[in-house]
């Protein structure tokens, strides 16, 4: 018998998939989770609740049973090596296991490392592992297990749109089912782009106040181009209008970039209109675990972009965890410098986000573009 202790810590997703891995890597093992408490006098968040989810989702599923846990271990410290040494002592029973096993991926520095010290020099047949969030293989004593191959292209690790939802605790997001709209007048969009004539719609945009008045009315520009595919603007109703005015002003292009993506799929879900009463997205990938948000605007000017790309980035991290990806398509003429003010704004080493503009929207070169970055 193989006890395998996950640390948990705020991010669930990759202790959802090491415990499912691990489980497998041990044909005869019991899983327990060790979370910290939540504890406001030393700016300590719990996780109790998040390995909770964890274990719940995984017998709901059917990937674990109740005997497969043996429970949740919670402390109170996780910066005193004594807090974790007590709280070890009084729940794992040296004599009744063969070997111990722990997984570090979750967890705090400082708790990864006093737990690694302390089982290490109370077992003698003591093992650990981690998930490397950059190669996306599982790590164990150092070397690479079973094989290279990256972890998100194992079926069994594979998740889905209400179980990731489930994790992050966003249990009331849901996609919206995609229905063909507008066929007519997405293709005269379409055409517009690709001839680099959407100007005659929504106007040059030289200041954010015209976009806005642009984007908000019906102009005579707008009304031509419904007329040319037989819609009669004046006589819809309230709702209809509503409806329309939506799709011309932006929405057309979510049904574009969705519509060509998903001839591309291969192994990734694509989810479109991902909703909860608080926000909306656009469109959401999940390949294997790893989720990337695609925020699509019509907008051109790069302050909007950036706000666009900034609400992208933090809807992307509560529905996806911190390896979440974000994915901003406009029409800005200067993505990769849109790019870059992003990147310094958030502060990362993590290429996380990326900028598509209209250049590549007209040439095609967006969509395998996007299905590669995906993938890396």
């Amino acid at each position: 018998m193989v006890e395998v202790l996950i640390l948990v810590g705020t991010n669930p997703v990759p202790c959802y998939v090491s415990a499912i891995y691990l489980k497998n890597h041990y044909n005869n093992s019991r899983i327990s989770l060790i979370c910290s408490k939540e504890n406001k006098t030393l700016g300590q968040t719990g996780t109790e609740d998040i390995g909770q989810r964890i274990k719940t989702q995984l017998i709901k599923e059917g990937k674990f049973k109740e005997e497969d846990f043996n429970q949740i271990i919670s402390i109170d410290d996780v910066t005193s090596f004594n807090s974790i040494e007590c709280k070890l002592n009084k729940y794992i029973n040296e004599e009744d296991k063969k070997a111990i096993h722990l997984n570090f991926t979750g967890g705090t520095k400082t708790m990864a490392a006093f737990c690694y010290y302390y089982l290490k020099s109370h077992y003698k047949s003591f093992s650990s592992s981690y998930l490397d969030s950059r190669r996306k293989i599982m790590i164990i004593d150092g070397n690479v297990a079973d094989s290279q191959i990256d972890l998100r292209q194992d079926p069994m690790l594979a998740i889905n749109l209400e179980t990731m939802a489930v994790l992050q605790n966003q249990t009331d997001i849901k996609p919206e089912e995609y229905k063909e709209k507008y066929p007519e007048l997405l293709e005269k969009l379409i055409d517009l782009l690709d001839n680099g004539n959407l100007e005659e719609i929504y106007g040059k945009r030289n200041n954010d106040l015209e976009h806005m008045v642009n984007q908000l009315n019906i102009t005579p520009e707008k009304n031509r181009l419904l007329e040319s595919v037989n819609i009669k603007y004046e006589e819809l109703n309230r709702n209809q209008r509503e409806d329309l005015e939506d799709f011309i002003n932006g929405r057309w292009l979510e049904y574009y970039v969705y519509n060509e993506l998903i001839k591309l799929t291969g192994n990734i879900q694509f989810y479109f209109d991902v909703h909860n009463n608080q926000y909306q997205v656009d469109i959401v990938a999940i390949y294997g675990y790893q989720l990337t948000l695609i925020s699509v605007t019509t907008d051109k000017t790069k302050p909007l972009c950036k706000l666009k790309a900034f609400e992208a980035i933090t809807r992307a991290t509560q529905l996806g965890g911190e390896e979440a990806k974000t994915i901003l398509i406009s029409r800005t003429d200067e993505p990769d410098n849109l790019q870059r003010d992003v990147e310094k704004y958030i502060g990362t080493l993590v290429p996380n986000f990326r900028a598509f503009g209209e250049t590549q929207l007209k040439d095609k070169s967006i969509f395998p573009a996007i299905i590669n970055y995906i993938k890396e």
